[in-house]
């Protein structure tokens, strides 16, 4: 087992908090009672709103949060876990940050949290109206696709979000 994921693997306690504000949204997206939401999972619902914050270069520090933060392992086992690691060195451009401290995990871990929440504040103001969050997921999708060569103005290239929605 390498040194990183024994390291994950014994600081599996390290919870990933939600925004309550942002609760309700999160379900919206996921909208499992009538099977018409573009994600399945709050993962992978904060994994594009991370994405999507990041690809925009917004992000915000958490408010009050949920009493029901999801564990990291779960992120890691779901195949998110480089997810943190991207975007901590995208952000702070210092590989450093990948170092195996607690302190460190806790920033990367924070560093997601706020691209995430940032990321959802703006998909629900840009989705207001919007009856099919699906449409609208994808419509993000296709306007930053990398492999297509269309991205939104000044926003940075290779963040392709298609992965994270579900077929």
């Amino acid at each position: 087992m390498s040194t990183r994921k024994y390291w994950r693997y014994h600081m599996a306690d390290r919870r990933i908090n939600i925004d309550k504000a942002q609760d309700e949204f999160i379900d919206r997206l996921r909208n499992t009672e009538e099977g018409i939401g573009p994600f399945s999972l709050k993962v992978d619902v904060l994994a594009f709103a991370a994405s999507y914050g990041a690809t925009l270069g917004i992000f915000k520090p958490l408010g009050e949060t949920t009493k029901s933060p999801i564990r990291q392992d779960v992120f890691d086992s779901h195949n998110y876990g480089n997810l943190f690691d991207l975007l901590a060195v995208y952000k702070t451009g210092d590989s450093a940050v990948l170092d195996s401290s607690e302190e460190a995990q806790d920033h990367r871990a924070r560093i997601f949290e706020e691209y995430a929440k940032a990321g959802l504040e703006r998909m629900e103001h840009e989705s207001t109206g919007s009856v099919d969050l699906t449409d609208y997921a994808l419509s993000l999708v296709a306007k930053y696709r990398s492999d297509k060569g269309i991205t939104a103005p000044g926003a940075p290239l290779g963040i392709d979000l298609t992965d994270l929605l579900e077929e």
